[in-house]
């Protein structure tokens, strides 16, 4: 099923992209089905944060949980609604996932060097 098709049936949408084209802009959230969810952990680009404080504010959006944003910190109109969180770009913040990040670095590093993963 293609995006469009699936904001016309979806009751919860969750982004985790890693592009940084528009997939959720005016016309799109619009043509959502009402009382849609949206959860954004993914890139501020995904998601025209205006256009869905609109759709909250107008009450087609019911609600949204965002974890990155245009600019940060952030404190634009989505701070005043009481059906969206808004949380400090912590998606990532487990001790699994920095271990992981921090040795796939480091294997990346070595392997620009020659160096085999895990060699070290």
């Amino acid at each position: 099923m293609d995006l469009d098709a699936a904001l016309a049936e979806a009751d919860v949408i969750t982004l985790h992209s890693s592009g940084e084209d528009l997939l959720l802009g005016r016309d799109r959230l619009a043509a959502a089905k009402p009382g849609l969810i949206i959860l954004n952990a993914a890139r501020a680009g995904l998601l025209d944060e205006a256009a869905l404080a609109d759709a909250i504010e107008s009450g087609h959006v019911a609600g949204a949980w965002l974890d990155v944003y245009s600019v940060e910190p952030y404190a634009g109109r989505l701070t005043s609604f009481p059906q969206v969180i808004l949380t400090p770009h912590t998606a990532s913040y487990t001790v699994e996932g920095r271990l992981k990040m921090e040795t796939d670095a480091v294997d990346n590093l070595l392997s620009g060097f020659g160096i085999p993963a895990g060699a070290a």
